[in-house]
């Protein structure tokens, strides 16, 4: 899927006040998910290299390219597409979820029309309903992914800012990874359950030097 193909634009209201936001968002986490390949791979049943692929695809498409001109939406249906696609029957259990999970959420805010904290939450608890009732039971589900919108969905609703919230999701995502390992050895940890830790955190990050 190309990106900035017209026939894959997806409409989604944007604010142009967060347009910055949107754009540090984008690098800061793709460079983090190129950067952490191998740290990613340390793990059991390792999937850094899936993801620093995709990452990479997507950095390829958006350099010198205008922003404003790429839906949230269109990179989501794009990332998903590229983990199915990735090296046929590898790690099946996780790509296919993870490629659910991304497409349940991009419908999810087409359907709100605009995307806010308030409509990514949603969006999040839509996704994680809809791939826990397909049977999706990875451990980066269980372990990394479910803590954190948990997390994420409590902090909104007792009123915390955005950077609050997402710093607890990570934070959260990241101490459900290092319990994925019932040994004492933190290699035994799933690297799905990590990769999500590792991703929430730049997501954090790059929210807290941009907003």
């Amino acid at each position: 899927m190309l990106l900035f193909h017209q026939d894959n634009k997806v409409e989604l209201f944007f604010e142009q006040k967060y347009i910055f936001a949107y754009k540090k968002v984008l690098e800061f986490t793709l460079q983090v998910l190129n950067n952490c390949e191998h740290q990613i791979n340390k793990y059991k049943r390792p999937c850094g290299t899936m993801l620093s692929s995709v990452a990479s695809s997507i950095k390829s498409q958006i350099k010198d390219r205008n922003i404003e001109e790429l839906s949230p939406c269109s990179l989501f249906y794009c990332a998903a597409l590229n983990i199915q696609n990735y090296e046929a029957h590898k790690k099946e259990t996780l790509k296919s979820g993870l490629t659910l999970f991304l497409i349940y959420l991009a419908d999810s805010l087409l359907v709100s029309g605009e995307l806010s904290l308030s409509s990514f939450v949603l969006g999040l608890k839509n996704s994680l309903h809809l791939v826990e009732k397909s049977g999706w039971k990875d451990e980066m589900l269980t372990n990394g992914i479910k803590p954190f919108i948990m997390a994420l969905e409590s902090n909104y609703k007792d009123g915390c800012d955005t950077k609050d919230c997402l710093q607890a999701g990570a934070s959260a995502a990241e101490l459900a990874a290092r319990n994925s390992t019932d040994s004492d050895r933190v290699e035994d940890g799933d690297a799905g359950a990590h990769s999500v830790g590792v991703f929430t955190r730049a997501l954090y990050q790059a929210i807290n030097i941009s907003l």
